[in-house]
């Protein structure tokens, strides 16, 4: 997940362009805020879950992705097969379209 496009995402739905704007909304200090812009820290799980709650979206896939990005080596790989699995059983899960 690019967190700079989930956080213009997030800024969209709440109808603003500004950051400030988004780091109020998420009770963040501009300087943390600055950081995730920046590629330097990743969302902790309570601000990726208030995004998922903003952008109306399952929370898990962000809190995985989150735990992925904070992680190292076999931590990481074993949150990744999660989300892979996650994946496969969300694409198998939807149901099919009968013809009328």
């Amino acid at each position: 997940m690019d967190i700079s496009d989930l956080l213009e995402r997030a800024k969209a739905r709440l109808g603003t362009d500004s950051d400030r704007q988004l780091a109020k909304y998420l009770s963040l200090a501009s300087s943390q805020f600055r950081l995730y812009r920046k590629g330097w820290t990743y969302p902790s799980d309570a601000t990726l879950l208030k995004l998922a709650e903003l952008l109306d979206e399952d929370p898990l896939p962000l809190l995985i992705e989150g735990n992925i990005a904070r992680s190292e080596g076999e931590v990481a790989a074993a949150y990744s097969s999660i989300l892979q699995q996650l994946s496969h059983k969300s694409s198998t899960d939807q149901p099919s379209k009968k013809a009328a």
